[in-house]
């Protein structure tokens, strides 16, 4: 039927992609660990496609296949966990890593009643002949809890990573993760939607195979995203910085911790006064791809150390403090008659920022208006004076 030919070729395309990434991930010279998550992953979302593949060329094998379709789903968060986690720290341990996917054995092991009943009486139970057997739903509800505590897990893993990068990069693009954060949103609601799906066709008798369809498209569209700014992901840029940071601010809050108990002042006026000295007369932040790395050294200072001075003495987090010269060398250049043949996003990538959504967003973020309207503002304040 040309209907369940659409299933198949979706199913086809999604699993070809999936290998296609991965087999690209895997051929890379300079792979990491993230790497390497990210293409075992790949290879098993395409097993994920390949079931419903197969029992849609033959639906008699569809009972063959029920259990190991559910089993292959709770995998899926925990891969997404741990490409999050050490996409951002590379020195995760692998010891670390297998253990995570100790729940997805256990989710594995509850469902060997399941799978081992005959193929007649699975397919009776999706044709809805007869109900499940109630040894099946605490099955369901560990593997729900599973995708649930790592889905959740994922998102603090990037939230965390999100608030990370301000304390060390003047910019965000491609290390803000945006891409992963939107896909981590975009596959809770593909699981969600397949979840409520499936109750659907318990409760109303909605057809499977519209839900397959709908469930899978979505997952299809999925792996190719997944695989394709995973792939550009690595190509564009690496975490050692952060890394580098991360563990300087760890050591900066133990070090702070100790001074708040002994009472002793942790800032130094001196500092401050030679940082802002340092901005105004060298301005780093003409450089788009400043780190709190960059400046430290500019400045003989510990990153943790340069980290505290913005933080506690200007009340801002790096990227802001950057940003605040960017958006103040901006207003220069707009009333400057050297720049007046300037279009916006000129004056933007000569006052340090590295693209056109950055300039944007950060000046909303920071004075509630858009370049252009800056622009104008300051223009109006010069003619008044």
């Amino acid at each position: 039927m040309p209907f369940y030919s659409i299933f198949r070729f979706f199913y086809l395309l999604g699993t070809v992609n999936a290998l296609f990434f991965a087999f690209l991930i895997f051929s890379r010279s300079n792979r990491k660990r993230s790497d390497v998550i990210l293409g075992v992953w790949l290879v098993f979302l395409s097993l994920q496609l390949v079931i419903p593949f197969i029992y849609m060329s033959n639906i008699k094998a569809l009972g063959y296949m029920i259990g190991y379709e559910s089993t292959l789903l709770a995998l899926h968060p925990i891969f997404l966990y741990n490409y999050a986690l050490t996409l951002t720290n590379e020195k995760r341990k692998l010891k670390s890593i297998l253990l995570s996917f100790i729940p997805a054995l256990m989710v594995a092991l509850s469902m060997v009643g399941f799978v081992e009943m005959s193929s007649t009486e699975k397919f009776n139970m999706v044709t809805k002949e007869t109900l499940p057997p109630l040894s099946v739903f605490p099955s369901f509800i560990l593997s729900m809890t599973v995708i649930v505590w790592f889905m959740v897990a994922a998102f603090r893993v990037l939230k965390k990573h999100k608030k990370q990068i301000l304390q060390v990069y003047s910019y965000r693009d491609d290390v803000d993760l945006l891409w992963l954060r939107r896909l981590t949103v975009s596959f809770a609601i593909i699981l969600a939607s397949d979840l409520a799906l499936g109750i659907l066709f318990i409760f109303i008798n909605v057809p499977m195979p519209f839900a397959d369809f709908f469930f899978y498209t979505m997952l299809t569209i999925f792996i190719f995203l997944l695989g394709y700014f995973g792939y550009q992901q690595g190509n564009i840029f690496r975490f050692e910085p952060l890394n580098i940071a991360r563990e300087a601010h760890e050591s900066h809050a133990k070090e702070e911790s100790h001074d708040q108990k002994a009472e002793i002042p942790v800032i130094n006026e001196a500092d401050a006064q030679k940082l802002s000295a340092l901005m105004k007369e060298e301005q780093p932040f003409l450089e788009s791809s400043l780190t709190i790395n960059d400046l430290s050294r500019m400045m003989d200072m510990p990153p943790h150390q340069l980290s505290r001075v913005i933080n506690r003495h200007f009340g801002k987090n790096f990227f802001e403090y950057v940003n605040q010269y960017r958006i103040e060398y901006f207003k220069r250049l707009a009333v400057d008659p050297k720049y007046q043949h300037y279009s916006l996003l000129g004056l933007g990538l000569e006052c340090g920022f590295n693209s056109k959504s950055s300039f944007n967003r950060v000046f909303k973020e920071h004075t509630g208006l858009t370049p252009g309207a800056v622009r104008k503002q300051a223009e109006a304040e010069t003619v008044s004076q």
